[in-house]
């Protein structure tokens, strides 16, 4: 039998301490847990859960200080953890306390599955959870939290490709938040203060969630789209030379070159391809989104031409560089696919050059943008003599 059947099957439903035993396929199966150095009496307990796929593995350990459990829960790699969970909003950025901390749990052991926490601002008690991580085709892990374990549960956040999604119901169930890598409930807003449940999913990859929004088993909404002027790549646009004269000469030239349009999706960058007929639904909705907001019409492709001269000494090469303005307009396109509740968020950037300005007294060219400007190289030997061979032929 295929392991994602026997998961659905075998659903493993965990207790938070023997108030509750596991309950696999209908049948109850008796467990023994590690006596828990913080008492019953903790009133900020940080636990340690094993969700593991074979019941003799199953643990549950509670600990009075956050110090201990992540030590445990990492395998005694990281002993330096503070005594309670450190503030962060987005606990994933590695530039602040929080997200470095995470960044290390989450390397010290790969079987980490994530971490819940009493408060929106994920301090407080918190419950860490060991499975296998969450590769592709691995089993759904759901959580039934017992709160005598920790008072109540506001914020959780998924480790080793693990999405985490609570609900205010026992299995996931009642009303329930997508699941997301990174998630918070505070004050005032509909969850806080009412979950019961937790669940934890594999997260697409970036190439796997925009290719569900292209094939219609997700949604793609664009958030958050911002417009900057920024400078693009120097690109060498003309190349001039002289060679065997002896003397410095004057060269003119009319120069033409088409700059492309890139996206940036994930961290990937890749030119406009095939997308202006609609068929690429991911991109298509930022596009429509830059129309909608900025007025803006997206284009493969900007060309600028411009007639210019410059003096070459004899014996070298000069060439022309044109570092062109560019539009950029960067955002997050939250892609939701319904049959697993998994939201993910993937950053996007669309950049495009400016169009050209017309360089004054040179009609019939569209003209240019940016910086441009020349560079002198002087020729090898062997380049010399090429040139030489050429000039006389």
């Amino acid at each position: 039998m295929h392991w994602d059947v026997f998961m659905k099957a075998f659903r493993f439903v965990f207790a938070r301490r023997l108030l509750a035993p596991l309950l696999v396929g209908g049948v109850v199966v008796p467990f023994s847990l590690a006596a828990a150095p913080a008492s019953a009496e903790t009133t900020t307990p940080f636990c340690v859960t094993q969700l593991a796929m074979t019941f003799k593995q199953f643990s549950h350990t509670c600990y009075s200080s956050y110090t201990a459990a992540v030590s445990a829960a990492t395998l005694g790699r990281v002993t330096d953890a503070p005594a309670t969970p450190p503030r962060g909003t987005d606990p994933t950025d590695p530039s602040t306390v929080s997200g470095a901390l995470y960044q290390r749990i989450q390397a010290a052991n790969p079987s980490l599955n994530g971490i819940l926490f009493q408060n929106p601002d994920f301090t407080g008690s918190a419950g860490i959870y060991l499975g296998n991580g969450c590769a592709s085709g691995s089993p759904v892990y759901t959580v039934n939290v017992n709160l005598n374990d920790m008072p109540v549960i506001n914020a959780e956040e998924g480790m080793n490709n693990c999405s985490v999604g609570v609900g205010t119901g026992l299995n996931y169930t009642g009303q329930t938040s997508a699941m997301q890598r990174i998630d918070y409930h505070p004050a005032g807003t509909s969850l806080f203060g009412l979950i019961q449940s937790a669940e934890f999913r594999y997260t697409p990859t970036t190439s796997e969630a925009v290719q569900a929004c292209n094939n219609g088993t997700a949604t793609c909404t664009p958030t958050a789209v911002s417009h900057k002027v920024g400078m693009g790549t120097p690109t060498r646009v003309d190349t001039m030379y002289n060679c065997g004269t002896g003397v410095n000469q004057v060269k003119t030239d009319t120069w033409t070159h088409a700059f492309a349009s890139s996206w940036q999706v994930g961290g990937s960058v890749t030119t406009e391809s095939g997308i202006e007929g609609g068929d690429d639904k991911f991109k298509g909705s930022f596009k429509l989104t830059l129309q909608a907001n900025f007025s803006k019409t997206t284009i493969d492709t900007t060309t600028y031409a411009e007639a210019v001269s410059t003096t070459v000494q004899d014996g070298y090469w000069a060439y022309l560089y044109d570092t062109p303005e560019v539009d950029i307009y960067s955002g997050t396109e939250s892609v939701y696919i319904p049959s697993t509740h998994v939201l993910v968020h993937i950053p996007v950037t669309w950049t495009q050059p400016v169009p050209p300005t017309p360089v004054p007294g040179q009609t019939g060219l569209v003209g240019i943008s940016g910086i441009t400007g020349w560079v002198g190289q002087k020729m090898t030997p062997a380049e010399y003599a090429a040139c030489l061979a050429m000039a006389g032929s």
